[in-house]
């Protein structure tokens, strides 16, 4: 049933049977036509405008149905249909001179953008002229010998204001803006475009074209430049004398000028870009920006004698600078830049010497998963939301029904699985159920954000920042925090770490635009980090603009990685781990939930850091429950190397002697999964090491009991004769 409001809104009470006609919808939580619109809204099907508190609690939200959600013009009330003249929008002759103000260097700028057009034209030769005329105005060229362009990629591309023929970002050209021509053609007094055998000479953009010259190889650009306001020689062979062009000849009013600035000895390599700095004669004081060798622009260093840094871009161009190519559009890449900048002022030596085991590592960064999580959230969404009919609390069948429904999720999810995700991923049921039950008393908000998060499909992500960790020196210690090489420990932790993430974001009413991603980074100076989506190189459009990396230093000792010390892991299962744990998830949460720049921990951080805390004042006895919900035999993703699989006299031996007043039963449930991958793993001796202190340090805990070294002995002794040990 539908209430109209307006003559172009109605409210919807129940869900339909049938499509809606197309317009503008209201839906009130608590009745089954909000369910409905909500659950069509996050699957995409109709699109949210607004949305409200009624004075009795319950949310009212607004959304366009058909052709309106999918942006269909609009009658302005102020003009009746017909009413009025039709015009369009004019552009003066001044609109073409902002590419003048624009452009930071425009007479460099106006070389780069002839010469760049030509080397992705093919061209190997290159003549670059400017000559003063008897009137003082000035012609300045650019002629090639490249494949020229078609007479429909002349008048529908190269003339049309924002066209381009360079769509392809895996083709290698160097633009793709579709900007070129505002500075290269339209400033100036009069402009020639001669390719194969058309010819086009105009003004701005007033211009004419034929079709029937002599047939030439290449293009000719040709301008006419005022006497106060033109480029000339000097700008062209500063300009080439940043490029590296091997293979292309070119020259400068007749004379050849090398374009020969070689990127040589790598600094770093932000996925996106790579940093050199190659020795020169003379000191450098920038650092050159480039694409496929063709300097785009320079950002001042301190000055560097000997060296001159090069920051060569990797990436589609589209992909990361504005679009006159002057500066960085992707944030991550500018911060990673800026960062570097500032190392070379404080340690020029330290900055330029090559990070030796750094990496960024992204699993299942498939932003593809987002649409089947969107679409898995409303199928939730459509099932918490008739509970609020009467009651604001989910009951305990419809937790144990939503629960099992998400459980099949993962089990799907892990079928399709072509990557390892040790953590993140999707949650169990049981810890779906200890998210649900802590959310039950929840306003609508909260539960459908909760809907979300227990249907994403957590992206996970590594990241070293301490030389030599994952280096032959490091002796391969992050081996093991790897996805594909996980020990049960470790994996169990990354698991521990991405449920508390989804559980604290869930109490918090929060599911981040796009979704999040969770992981491990090792540093010297971070316990726990948020990273926005942007500054991670290699997955810069996973999420949305206040999203990005909830991460963990599984090191306890992070301060002292580099000092050779063993790696000194967090253990949920121990209380004062699992505190910090927690304490460390709403710390970074924080910055997801209230938009706290990644960096900042001031006032206002503050503010929210203890509000939050405040509304998960309760939530350790959850944070336990989640550590249960997910034992080391439960965790997925963990794969071993099989030898051959255990027996059941080597198994019950091994339980044997723990359960002999030595253990509570969830002790020796462990010990049964440690055994498990002891005796089936290649590496017996370290993992049976390891089996050896996991007993050492259990054996009688429950009962405050410490063994003697005889009774160490005995177990060992036990071990043996189980085939275990020796």
């Amino acid at each position: 049933m539908t209430r109209k409001t307006s003559a172009t809104t109605a409210t919807l009470l129940n869900a339909p049977t049938g499509p809606l006609t197309p317009g503008v919808y209201v839906g009130v939580s608590g009745t089954s036509g909000y369910d409905f619109l909500m659950a069509s809204t996050v699957a995409g099907a109709t699109r949210l405008v607004g949305e409200r508190f009624a004075p009795d609690g319950r949310k009212v939200i607004t959304v366009l149905v058909g052709d309106a959600a999918r942006g269909a013009r609009r009658q302005n009330p102020d003009l009746a249909p017909g009413e009025g003249e039709r015009r369009r929008v004019t552009i003066g002759p001044d609109f073409f001179a902002k590419p003048l103000r624009d452009y930071r260097d425009w007479p460099q700028g106006w070389w780069r953008e002839a010469v760049q057009n030509a080397v992705d034209a093919g061209a190997r030769n290159i003549a670059l002229r400017a000559v003063e005329n008897a009137d003082g105005t000035w012609t300045v060229s650019c002629d090639d010998d490249g494949s020229g362009m078609s007479p429909e990629t002349l008048t529908t591309k190269f003339l049309d204001m924002a066209g381009t023929s360079k769509t392809d970002p895996t083709s290698g050209t160097t633009g793709g803006f579709g900007e070129a021509k505002r500075l290269l053609l339209f400033p100036w007094i009069s402009w020639k475009v001669y390719t194969r055998t058309s010819l086009a000479v105009g003004t701005a953009d007033d211009y004419r074209i034929v079709h029937d010259r002599p047939a030439r190889t290449g293009t000719l650009v040709e301008v006419v430049m005022p006497k106060d306001t033109h480029t000339h020689a000097g700008p062209a062979r500063a300009f080439l004398g940043k490029c590296y062009l091997p293979r292309v000849g070119i020259t400068v009013n007749g004379e050849r000028v090398s374009a020969n600035l070689r990127a040589s000895d790598l600094v770093e390599d932000f996925a996106l870009a790579q940093v050199y700095a190659p020795k020169i004669a003379g000191t450098g004081y920038t650092m050159i920006v480039r694409v496929n060798g063709i300097y785009m622009f320079e950002r001042y260093t301190n000055d560097i004698p000997g060296r001159q840094v090069i920051c060569e871009i990797t990436a589609p161009s589209v992909q990361v600078l504005t679009s006159n190519r002057d500066g960085f559009r992707h944030e991550g890449l500018a911060r990673s830049v800026d960062n570097l900048i500032s190392r070379l002022a404080a340690d020029t030596r330290s900055a330029l010497s090559r990070k030796k085991g750094h990496f960024t590592k992204v699993y299942e960064g498939d932003p593809a998963l987002r649409y089947r999580s969107e679409l898995k959230a409303a199928r939730l969404i459509e099932q918490i939301g008739p509970i609020n009919s009467g009651s604001r609390t989910i009951t305990t069948e419809v937790i144990q029904t939503i629960s099992t429904e998400v459980d099949a999720y993962r089990e799907e999810a892990e079928r399709e699985s072509t990557a390892k995700t040790s953590g993140g991923g999707l949650p169990s049921g049981g810890t779906a159920k200890t998210i649900l039950e802590a959310v039950a008393g929840a306003g609508q908000s909260t539960l459908e954000a909760t809907a979300k998060n227990l249907v994403w499909r957590q992206p996970f992500i590594v990241i070293n920042e301490v030389d030599d960790l994952a280096t032959s020196r490091g002796a391969g210690k992050l081996k093991k925090f790897l996805p594909e090489s996980m020990t049960p420990q470790i994996a169990r932790l990354a698991k521990v770490w991405s449920e508390l993430c989804r559980y604290a974001l869930s109490r918090l009413n929060s599911f981040p635009d796009g979704g999040y991603g969770v992981g491990f980074i090792f540093s010297e100076d971070k316990g726990a980090a948020f990273l926005p989506g942007a500054s991670v190189a290699q997955a810069p459009n996973l999420f949305g603009p206040k999203s990005g990396w909830l991460l963990l230093n599984p090191a306890k000792n992070f301060k002292h990685l580099t000092s050779g010390a063993s790696i000194e892991v967090w253990s949920p299962t121990k209380d004062a781990d699992l505190k910090w744990l927690f304490a460390a998830v709403v710390h970074e949460c924080t910055h997801v939930v209230d938009n706290c720049a990644y960096k900042e921990h001031n006032e206002d951080f503050a503010a929210a850091l203890t509000y939050n805390i405040a509304r998960l004042a309760d939530g350790f006895r959850h944070a336990r429950q989640i550590v249960a919900d997910n034992k080391l035999k439960d965790v997925e993703g963990v794969r071993q190397k099989r030898k051959r699989a255990p027996s059941a006299a080597e198994r019950q031996a091994a339980v044997d002697l723990m359960s002999q007043g030595y253990s509570t039963e969830e002790e020796a449930d462990l010990l049964r999964t440690s055994v498990d991958v002891a005796v089936s793993s290649y590496d017996r001796a370290a993992a049976k090491e390891k089996l050896y202190q996991t007993i050492s340090s259990r054996v009688r805990r429950a009962a405050g009991f410490v063994p003697t070294v005889a009774e160490v002995e005995e177990i060992k002794r036990g071990w043996s004769t189980a085939g275990l040990w020796g």
